[in-house]
């Protein structure tokens, strides 16, 4: 299970490398230290990904509001 914990001391090693939550989703960490979010899933029997990059920090609005985060999927 991911904990706010585990992600904040997640560090880049020499090769991506992957840290598993459950039912697909799961955290891909570069060698710069980039945390991903990734959620695998199946659709008309084909491997599916969606990715959301987020940074340590929340992304915050002019205003102050909170930005919804865009899953964008790689086919």
């Amino acid at each position: 299970m991911l904990t706010d914990t585990k992600l904040k001391n997640l560090k880049g090693s020499k090769k991506l490398y992957k840290v598993t939550d459950r039912d697909g989703l799961y955290a891909a960490v570069s060698p710069k230290g980039t945390v991903t979010f990734r959620l695998d899933y199946r659709l008309n029997g084909r491997r599916e990904t969606l990715t959301e990059v987020l940074s340590r920090a929340l992304p915050r609005g002019r205003r102050g509001r909170r930005r919804v985060p865009r899953w964008r999927s790689t086919d």
